[in-house]
């Protein structure tokens, strides 16, 4: 879906990430020429320089970007390396003892590459339960503020509309009560899935809440906003009535850029619009050109 989160991180670390997205061969590719680079300079250097550090980087840096398996295979290859650089070269009877150097100087290596692995692996799974839902797999309220606050710094230096969109999935406690609470999590999950399917591939969803999603509309304008969330009204709507959930749609909005506005404050306006519109169609009226006789409010 193209609605997963796209993790907020320092500017610092974004050489990081363009280096974590190298391709796997290529990755396998500066390994092997790194332990290459990394025996020849161990051969030219002789037996009375201790070299077993050159082959770390190799290691290492295929065990962080392609995992600990990988780390293993360059510290297994950077030990043949260095078994081939200094067997040639051994002093009459002293083959055990450099056999014993690049086993010793392997097994170091391997601990780095497979300790680099556990480190990315411990990193990304810390990064995917603070920023990520863990039911549907979207941003969560935390993620999803950090995202809002940068849209909405960027729409106030260049200029541009940005809408926020909230939906709150009304009567889903009956869904738990009646049905039970995996019959909801799978409604929640379906709901998620369908957004994702029916909006934009530049906007921004997100679960805000037990039963709140939320989406960021980029370049959508207020004038345009009650259209977007009519047409989003009823195709949730029919997609509940298709699967049988017996559920119906709370939608709100808010539009910026607004001087100083934040991503909190637009969500409160979007609620607080919702609520209105709420009340105004259950009291029979109509809103925003949309009938108090449809399914969503």
């Amino acid at each position: 879906m193209s609605h997963r989160p796209q993790f907020a991180v320092p500017v610092a670390s974004e050489r990081l990430q363009r280096l974590e997205q190298t391709p796997r061969w290529l990755a396998y590719l500066v390994a092997a020429v790194l332990v290459v680079a990394a025996a020849t300079a161990d051969h030219y250097a002789g037996r009375d320089l201790a070299t077993g550090f050159l082959y770390v980087p190799a290691v290492a840096g295929l065990g962080w970007l392609l995992g600990h398996r990988a780390g293993l295979h360059a510290a297994a290859a950077a030990t043949v390396a260095g078994l081939l650089v200094d067997w040639p070269f051994a002093a009459p009877n002293a083959e055990g003892v450099v056999l014993w150097n690049v086993v010793a100087t392997g097994l170091l290596l391997g601990a780095a590459g497979w300790f680099a692995g556990e480190v990315r692996a411990h990193r990304d799974w810390i990064r995917h339960v603070t920023h990520v839902d863990g039911l549907t797999g979207l941003y969560n309220r935390a993620s999803f503020l950090v995202a809002v606050d940068a849209e909405l710094a960027r729409s106030e230096r260049y200029g541009g509309d940005t809408t926020l969109l909230c939906i709150d999935v009304e009567r889903l406690r009956d869904v738990n009560a009646t049905r039970g609470h995996a019959a909801g999590d799978a409604l929640l999950k379906g709901l998620a899935a369908e957004l994702g399917e029916k909006l934009r591939r530049t906007d921004l969803l997100a679960r805000v809440g037990d039963d709140e999603f939320a989406v960021l509309l980029r370049a959508t304008s207020a004038a345009s906003a009650p259209a977007v969330a009519q047409k989003l009204g009823e195709t949730l709507s029919a997609w509940a009535a298709a699967h049988d959930w017996p559920v119906t749609f709370g939608l709100g909005w808010a539009s910026a850029p607004f001087t100083g506005m934040n991503a909190e404050a637009l969500i409160e306006r979007a609620t607080a619009t919702l609520y209105e519109r709420r009340r105004a169609l259950r009291g029979g009226a109509a809103v925003a050109g949309v009938s108090a006789k449809t399914a969503y409010a």
